[in-house]
């Protein structure tokens, strides 16, 4: 986790995002970092991107070989958790980002994509802000 962290922090800043920018990309890699931990017993990997489309920013992925989630909804409600943390891993990680994708069945593989965009002085979201 603690490597995830490191070239999240390094590549956020080397792109020029905003220290509270940075903050939130170092925290997605950490929670998506933990949860491939917590719940991939088959393995998994992170993958920290500069991205130009449909503009410019930066994207982590994580793909597990693990159980998959089988209600995504449920997985995504503050405060759910199926291991006994505070259950505000992948919400939490929903608020810090522009823009968040989630693909996982029971059984199989949970793939996310999470993208912060460089453009527009983007700050963490607050819980009164849409998604988009």
């Amino acid at each position: 986790m603690g490597a995830a962290i490191g070239v999240a922090r390094r590549f956020g800043t080397a792109l020029g995002f905003s220290d509270v920018a940075v903050n939130c990309i170092a925290t997605v890699a950490a929670e998506l970092a933990n949860n491939l931990w917590m719940h991939a017993d088959n393995g998994g990997r992170i993958r920290i991107a500069w991205v130009d489309v449909p503009h410019s920013g930066i994207e982590i992925s994580a793909i597990d070989d693990g159980p998959g989630i089988g209600d995504i909804e449920l997985a995504m409600t503050e405060g759910y958790s199926t291991t006994g943390t505070l259950g505000c891993g992948l919400s939490g990680v929903r608020r810090l980002i522009d823009t968040f994708d989630i693909v996982s069945r029971k059984g199989g593989s949970t793939f996310i994509v999470a993208r912060k965009w460089l453009t527009g002085g983007y700050r963490c979201r607050t819980h009164s802000e849409p998604w988009r």
